[in-house]
This record gives C-alpha cells, sequence and structure tokens, in this order.
C-alpha cells in the first residue's frame, strides 16, 4: 500500500486545477462567454428593477358611446390628464368590437367606454387584457384614481371587465403559454448543440460525413428530432398544468402547434450555429446559455415588458421568444384567431428562414474543417 503524504496530495491537486484552468484559458470562445455571461446578468437585473417600476405610456383603446355632453368633457379632460401624467397612451375608437380587436391583436391593454348614462354607476367600463396581470392591475389602478380625481362620485361610475368571457381559474393560467413556449425553445437550442457537440467530440460525426447522405439531410434530421423532442415536453407541461393546476387551453390546438413549430425552427437555427462555432461542447452550452437567460427574463415570460426602460423593450420586442409567447398567449388565453396572431407570425417566418438559412452553410463549412 503505497501512502501518499498530504503535501503531495495538494501539490498534485494544484498541478491538476492548474492543467483544467490553462486548458480552458486556450479557448478563447469559453472565455468570452465566461467574462460576458455574469456582466450581462447583473447589467440586465440592474436595469429590470430599478426602482418603483411604475409602468408608464400603457396602450388603452377609448370608445365614447355618450357622443358629446357631459361624458365629451369628462373624454377630453380624462385625456389632458393621462397625457401629462404619462401613464397612459389613449387611441380613440368607433366601435367597442373595433377596440376589442385592437386589444386581442396586442395593440392595446384594454377598452376603456363611457355609456351615455355617464356618470351614473356603472357607465364608466374598462375591458382589461388580463394575459399580463401586473399590467392589467396598473392599468385598472390608473384609471381609477384619474376618473375619482375627475368625478368624485361615491359610488364610483368605474365597472371592470375581461376581454375574456370567462373567469380566469388563476393568475398562472397567463403564465403557462409562455412556459410552454420556454421549453420548446431550450430544448431545440440546448438539445441540438448537445447532440451535435458530443457526436463531434465522439468521433461519430465524421461516420455520419462519409455516408452516402447529404449533409443537408444530417442536419435537417437533427433539428427535426429536436423539434419532435420539444414539442413533446411541451405536451407534457400542458398536460400537467391542466390536471394540477387548473389552467384551461381555449384556442384552436392546431394554430397553436403550428405557432410552436414555426418558433422552434428558428432557434433551432441558432442552436446549430452556436455549435458550428463552437469548439466542443461546453463552449457551444456557454454561448446559449448566454442568449437564453436575456430570452427568459426580457421575452415577457416572467416580467412585464411595458414595465422595462424603453431601450429595454425595443430590445425585447427584437427577441423572437417574445413574439412565441404573445401569439401563444393570445390563441391559449383569448381564443383569438390567426388574424390576431399575423404579426408575430411573419417575424417568427422570417426569424426561422434567416437562422436556418445561415445554420446550413455555416455547419457545412465548420464539418469540413
Amino acid at each position: 500500500m503505497i501512502k501518499v503524504s498530504a503535501g503531495k496530495t495538494l501539490k498534485d491537486s494544484l498541478r491538476i486545477a492548474q492543467k483544467d484552468l490553462l486548458e480552458f484559458s486556450r479557448s478563447k470562445m469559453r472565455l468570452a462567454t465566461f467574462v460576458l455571461m455574469p456582466i450581462i446578468l447583473i447589467a440586465l437585473f440592474g436595469f429590470m428593477f430599478p426602482g418603483s417600476g411604475q409602468i408608464n405610456h400603457i396602450p388603452l383603446a377609448v370608445v365614447d358611446e355618450a357622443n358629446g355632453g357631459q361624458a365629451q368633457a369628462f373624454v377630453d379632460s380624462f385625456q389632458h390628464i393621462s397625457q401629462s401624467s404619462g401613464v397612459l397612451s389613449l387611441t380613440s375608437f368607433a366601435s367597442v368590437q373595433q377596440a376589442k380587436e385592437a386589444v386581442v391583436s396586442g395593440q392595446d391593454y384594454g377598452v376603456l367606454v363611457i355609456y351615455p348614462t355617464f356618470p351614473q354607476q356603472n357607465s364608466v367600463v374598462l375591458i382589461v387584457d388580463n394575459t399580463d396581470p401586473q399590467v392589467a392591475a396598473e392599468l385598472e389602478a390608473s384609471v381609477d384614481q384619474i376618473l375619482a380625481e375627475l368625478t368624485q362620485s361615491d359610488p364610483s361610475p368605474l365597472f371592470v371587465e375581461s376581454i375574456a368571457p370567462w373567469a380566469p381559474s388563476s393568475e398562472f393560467e397567463y403564465m403557462a403559454p409562455g412556459f410552454v413556449g420556454l421549453t420548446v425553445v431550450m430544448a431545440g437550442m440546448a438539445g441540438l448543440a448537445a447532440a451535435v457537440s458530443r457526436e463531434r467530440e465522439l468521433g461519430t460525426m465524421d461516420g455520419l460525413m462519409v455516408a452516402p447522405i447529404s449533409r443537408s439531410s444530417i442536419i435537417t434530421g437533427k433539428a427535426v428530432a429536436q423539434t419532435v423532442r420539444g414539442l413533446i415536453q411541451a405536451a407534457i407541461i400542458v398536460v400537467l398544468v391542466v390536471a394540477f393546476f387548473g389552467v384551461k387551453i381555449y384556442g384552436n390546438p392546431l394554430l397553436i402547434l403550428a405557432v410552436l413549430i414555426l418558433g422552434d425552427l428558428g432557434f433551432v437555427g441558432i442552436g446549430i450555429i452556436a455549435t458550428s462555432i463552437a469548439s466542443d461542447q461546453e463552449s457551444a452550452t456557454m454561448i446559449l446559455m448566454m442568449l437564453q437567460f436575456p430570452m427568459i427574463f426580457l421575452s415577457g415570460v416572467l416580467y412585464p415588458i411595458m414595465q422595462l426602460p424603453w431601450w429595454l423593450q425595443d430590445i425585447a420586442w427584437a427577441i423572437p421568444l417574445t413574439y412565441m409567447v404573445e401569439a401563444l398567449r393570445r390563441l391559449m388565453v383569448l381564443n383569438a384567431g390567426i388574424a390576431a396572431i399575423v404579426n408575430p407570425l411573419v417575424f417568427m417566418l422570417v426569424f426561422a428562414v434567416i437562422a436556418m438559412g445561415l445554420a446550413v452553410p455555416i455547419f457545412n463549412r465548420a464539418v469540413t474543417r
């Protein structure tokens, strides 16, 4: 039995640690992501939570059913206070139906309807979009505050209802679509990167390269496999939230499936690109983590986009996951039709075409080096 002194054990351990750190530092990609990751995260959270967290310039549709008189004076005063305070951004509509369509399509977050019976009780109706509960609560509080300042009546003429004709079972019902979309995206990006990088490190990718099949077939087959895996995981989440958390799915299942597939294709392309430019599986994973964490917090899955600083809102609306989550919420919660999600679909389609269009040649070039 060989006796090893504590000093030698410590010395050998330090040598192993030195070797691993030296090897890590030789990969410029890993080193860059290692440094950038904490910088991005702390900057992101620092700007996401800037203090009061008050939401400003909430888009609100206004419909004046009274057409003049005391109600018209109220609308003018309401608009003046909203603009001067910067809390609300008003848009006038000729009918309640047109205003509701604007809410379902995501242009506005609520509808304020003034009826001819103003200022009697329930003569002012606020129809809110509860797909983002925090924004809905802020909108209701802002309208109620302005209304109290203008009317000073008791009881209040304000009546609040949801844009959806059904009562929500829980606040989690509005978060579930975001988790479904996030699961598909994470599976598409991380799963593909791990699969391709692992095959390259094990050498089995070389066997596929000499097989009598095209390289496009290889990467397309892997993309299909990861998409199927992501859809299966999304289905598991849907079953769990319906069975155990009382979430109800109101939208067309085929439209929901189309959004998931279309959204996943773009992120599969990102996974292919990350895998191709990375030298090993660890580097590819670190690149994807650096991309995934900002997307999770900026896409509206967990935190209202309206509550972000204006420049972070611009970044959020440049992230494809934001459009995927918006489309899923409108389909699953509001039972919206395809007309209400045209803009998110177009954005996701363009993103998928660009991502896959770049991914295939980058992958082909990477495997021939």
